[in-house]
C-alpha cells in the first residue's frame, strides 16, 4: 500500500478501537535497533510492500478531533487506506 503524508488511514490501536488517522511524517528504520526509524531517514511517501520497517506520525481524526496531538504508529498497525471522503481503498 502506498502512503504519503496528509492521506487519510486507518490505524490499529492494538487493545482499543481502530483509529482514523491524518499522515503527518514517515520514518524508516535503518537499523535492528530502531525499528521505529527515529534514527532513519524521513519520507514523504513509502510502499508498504517493500517490507522495511519504520513508522509514521499522525493526527488523530476519529471524532473529527481538532487536538493538535501527534502520535505515531509502527507500519504493521496501518489497517486501511481511504480516499479523502473516507471510502476504503
Amino acid at each position: 500500500m502506498l502512503v504519503k503524508i496528509g492521506d487519510k488511514i486507518e490505524v490499529s490501536k492494538r487493545g482499543s478501537f481502530n483509529r482514523d488517522a491524518i499522515v503527518t511524517g514517515i520514518s524508516i528504520g535503518l537499523t535492528k535497533s530502531d525499528p521505529a526509524g527515529e534514527l532513519g531517514i524521513q519520507l514523504k511517501e513509502y510502499d508498504t510492500d517493500m517490507g522495511y520497517l519504520g513508522s509514521i506520525s499522525y493526527k488523530d481524526v476519529t471524532f473529527d478531533n481538532d487536538s493538535e496531538d501527534e502520535y505515531w504508529c509502527y507500519f504493521d498497525q496501518i489497517v486501511t487506506q481511504q480516499k479523502g471522503d473516507g471510502v476504503q481503498m
